[in-house]
């Protein structure tokens, strides 16, 4: 089953639920209740590749359903109607068809971001008479890209820097790699250049300091620069994750990232199977 098709099965069977809690929150609104569930799907469909459990499939959904409410109703006027009627018949295929493409076109929407961010400063800069060399870096960022592989033990990745591969992984920790590296892993001393990700404990959260933080998917990721600041420095990045531990991400210069997709990258990680904390932390 692909991760269309697994999508698809949920929502069918989801669907309904969520447009009647979307009602009750948005004061028994059709129009309005479809319009949130649509985003609620969406964001779930992005996230999907790092939602193994139905458990954690559920929760993320019922995160993004209050938050996609709470934003419709700060965006607009809405009159709550005094005996709201609650919506929520069984989707048909053809909506279920538009959940998907609508997953499908946000996925490329988010791929092109990073992509494109270096044409539209140059394109900026130019157009208000800017120096293009104090505006462009001499190094381009590295794409993210879907991971089409299959998913390594102990994880499940959602995106991957462009021309990047798994080089190791167990229950506790996580290699990538250019693909042209070589197969010796962090053990042996070979960490520089590669993205290493492992559990660690609260108390591994840099003390000395402060760090940026960035909301992916509803949830607060943190961004921390170990030299240096700006972009094309080396970022560890930390996710919450069960039982107060953090999925840690240590990320090269060389992928020329910011702190967002930086976030947005570790975001996209998730441990399965029964995590592993790093022995070191």
């Amino acid at each position: 089953m692909t991760t269309d098709d697994e999508f698809r099965a949920w929502t069918a069977q989801n669907r309904r639920r969520l447009v009647r809690t979307a009602a009750l929150l948005t004061g028994g609104e059709p129009e309005t209740a479809e319009t949130v569930v649509q985003a609620t799907l969406t964001r779930t469909y992005l996230a999907w590749p790092r939602l193994r459990s139905p458990e954690k499939r559920q929760a993320f959904a019922r995160r993004a359903l209050v938050g996609a409410a709470t934003a419709e109703m700060r965006s607009a006027q809405h009159t709550p109607h005094p005996d709201p009627a609650v919506p929520g018949g069984v989707p048909t295929e053809e909506v279920l068809d538009e959940d998907v493409l609508r997953g499908r076109h946000a996925r490329r929407r988010r791929r092109g971001v990073v992509g494109t961010r270096a044409v539209g400063v140059l394109a900026v800069a130019v157009a208000v008479g800017l120096s293009v060399e104090s505006t462009v870096g001499p190094a381009a960022a590295v794409d993210l890209v879907d991971y089409t592989a299959e998913q390594p033990a102990g994880f499940a990745i959602a995106q991957v820097p462009d021309g990047w591969r798994v080089l190791s992984s167990d229950a506790g920790s996580l290699t990538l790699a250019d693909a042209d590296a070589d197969g010796s892993g962090p053990g042996a001393g070979a960490s520089a250049g590669r993205i290493v990700a492992s559990l660690v404990g609260a108390g591994a959260l840099p003390a000395s300091s402060t760090p940026r933080t960035f909301t992916v998917d509803g949830e607060t990721t943190l961004v921390y620069e170990t030299s240096g600041t700006g972009a094309g420095e080396t970022l560890d990045v930390y996710v919450p994750a069960d039982d107060g531990m953090y999925l840690s991400v240590r990320l090269p210069p060389e992928l020329e990232w910011d702190g967002a997709v930086a976030a947005r990258f570790a975001a996209g990680l998730d441990v399965t199977g029964s995590p592993v904390q790093d022995s070191g932390s």
